[in-house]
């Protein structure tokens, strides 16, 4: 049985033939087509890493399969794309991804990192915080105090630090800042 990211018709011509796998054939074709700060569709996308959606009724392992398929090729082609030909991806929800100019790429990732990091710490504090300590050891009441403590001195000083703006980071524009996870609209 043959892989369907791999499949190639051999009675096309040879000018036909493309790079295998689709993902990375697809990238080639998104450097030919789109410049920076512009958007790759979704549907280009589809169309691209050969994805069909399903039609009529699907039962849920059929349509568990469909999805798990979207996100490998998606996934690969987004890494191709920064690994093979250096533009970073950014989801913009419901229209595509954003080929994302080099100048702001720092800025973003470093902004990624940032809302992730914050959450964690969050988390892991909510974690601490609401815990039963009536039922706690001396040691365990010890050990969870001094974490709290870690966690309080980890977000005052790594995430403020975060925070501070950086000499001649370029400001990032409003469609890229907004479509990141977590963000709302001002």
């Amino acid at each position: 049985m043959g892989n369907p990211d791999t499949a190639v018709d051999s009675a096309a011509p040879v000018a036909a033939l493309s790079v295998d796998p689709i993902w990375r054939q697809a990238a080639i074709d998104a450097c030919v087509a789109f410049r920076y700060g512009e958007t790759i569709p979704h549907a280009w996308l589809f169309e691209h890493l050969q994805i069909v959606e399903p039609v009529g009724v699907v039962d849920a392992e059929h349509w568990r399969a469909h999805a798990w398929d979207v996100l490998r090729k998606v996934e690969r082609f987004r890494d191709c794309m920064m690994e093979e030909h250096k533009r970073y991806l950014v989801n913009l929800r419901g229209e595509g991804y954003v080929v994302v100019e080099p100048g702001h790429q720092t800025g973003i990732a470093m902004g990624r990192l940032h809302r992730k990091l914050r959450k964690q710490v969050s988390d892991a504090m909510a974690a601490l915080i609401h815990i039963d300590d009536t039922v706690l050891s001396l040691d365990e009441a010890r050990e969870n105090a001094e974490a709290k403590g870690k966690m309080g001195w980890f977000r005052t000083v790594a995430l403020k630090q975060l925070d501070a703006p950086q000499a001649g980071q370029p400001c990032l524009p409003r469609t890229l800042r907004l479509s990141q996870p977590g963000d709302r609209a001002a």
